[in-house]
């Protein structure tokens, strides 16, 4: 039987390693491949050894490798290797220093009949490391295009204390109400939690005084007409008129990336558990930023206009008119459930929010919660 060892620190696992490891085991060489987490080392781990091993556990998970092993180990690489009666290492590399430094490493572990294979990086991991990672995230940058989403949490909970949620639900379902309600409980059993409008971010940044402000209006101007604006004042009727209609492409493309340097901006305030209320969080394919762990509200369409009419300025048909741009509420729930399967983590806990929440019910949506 052929094993093969891939040493690594794993600070956390990236998806560097993970193409790494899916390359080698897809090769139909090896019939065992140990990803090898080493407890000793110079570095200063931020993780310990328990839980670099969990993280790669659960980043490997969703690649679905049966000839992949994720195992701790102590001591030297050589003698691992030699105890798992295996004759190969597999080390991966980003660059020209990487190459020297693997080249010189192996180079050394011939002489214990220990043959190297060196995988090159691709082109968009060349720069990324764990390191890089961690001091993005420092910087209250998401990055959840570099790791799986567990090692994303484990990362802003280690570094900042901050656990994310997300919660949605269609037009009049409650979310503003409940996500106050959530977070007053949670704030009286001494659990430090905040809520954030992903709404009353995105508005943020058309108030004047907004370092996004002039960049938005000249871009929504071109697009849009000059009368996106009624003089500094974002004009909130047409633009919503075109967030339900043909123009919502157009209009997402350009405020996508303003409206995230406003998300994290205002999640860097935050500690604790954060509640992200956003109604197109899985349309707008969020869903990585929340590390997969969501809340979705459930209202009877009824009262869900019951409740719309009774808020807002709208006529009828025009609240059914918003209502059919919304995915349904059973399509919202399967779309959530596909993507954590798909990445092999994430909670969905879904509550009926058609009548006002009882203390016992807040209380075992918090106990969820907290076990996140």
């Amino acid at each position: 039987m052929k094993r093969a060892i891939f040493p690594l620190s794993a600070d956390p696992i990236h998806n560097g390693h993970l193409y790494d490891i899916e390359t080698v085991a897809n090769l139909g060489v090896f019939d065992e491949i140990y990803v090898a987490i080493s407890l000793e080392g110079l570095k200063q781990y931020m993780f310990d050894l328990g839980m670099r091993v969990e993280l790669a556990k659960r980043a490997i998970a969703p690649l679905h490798l049966e000839n992949v092993k994720v195992e701790g180990f102590s001591g030297s690489l050589r003698n691992y290797a030699l105890e798992r009666d295996s004759r190969f290492i597999i080390r991966g590399a980003r660059n020209h220093d990487d190459f020297e430094y693997e080249k010189a490493l192996a180079d050394y572990n011939l002489q214990f009949g220990l043959k190297t294979f060196i995988i090159p990086s691709t082109p968009e991991m060349d720069n990324v490391s764990s390191r890089y990672i961690k001091g993005m995230v420092a910087v209250n940058d998401f990055v959840d295009k570099l790791v799986h989403p567990s090692a994303k949490q484990a990362l802003e909970e280690k570094i900042w204390g901050r656990t994310l949620i997300g919660v949605t639900g269609n037009m009049g379902c409650g979310k503003t109400t409940f996500c106050k309600k959530m977070v007053d409980y949670l704030l009286a059993h001494g659990v430090e939690a905040a809520h954030i409008d992903l709404d009353r971010v995105i508005h943020s940044m058309f108030d004047k005084s907004d370092l996004l402000y002039e960049n938005l209006r000249e871009k929504l101007t071109q697009a849009f007409g000059p009368d996106c604006f009624q003089g500094d004042d974002f004009n909130r009727k047409k633009m919503a008129g075109i967030t339900f209609g043909e123009g919502r492409e157009l209009l997402n493309s350009i405020v996508n990336q303003p409206a995230m340097v406003a998300l994290e901006r205002e999640v860097s305030r935050h500690r604790g558990i954060v509640l992200l209320d956003a109604a197109y969080i899985v349309e707008y394919k969020m869903l990585p930023m929340v590390n997969y762990n969501m809340i979705l509200l459930k209202c009877e369409q009824e009262e869900r206009k019951r409740r719309v009419l009774g808020r807002d300025n709208f006529h009828l048909e025009e609240i059914e008119a918003r209502f059919s741009y919304q995915l349904p509420q059973e399509k919202i729930s399967e779309e959530i459930k596909a993507a954590q399967v798909n990445v092999a983590y994430g909670t969905l806990i879904e509550v009926d929010n058609s009548n006002s929440l009882s203390e016992q019910e807040l209380t075992k949506i918090a106990e969820k919660i907290q076990g996140l």
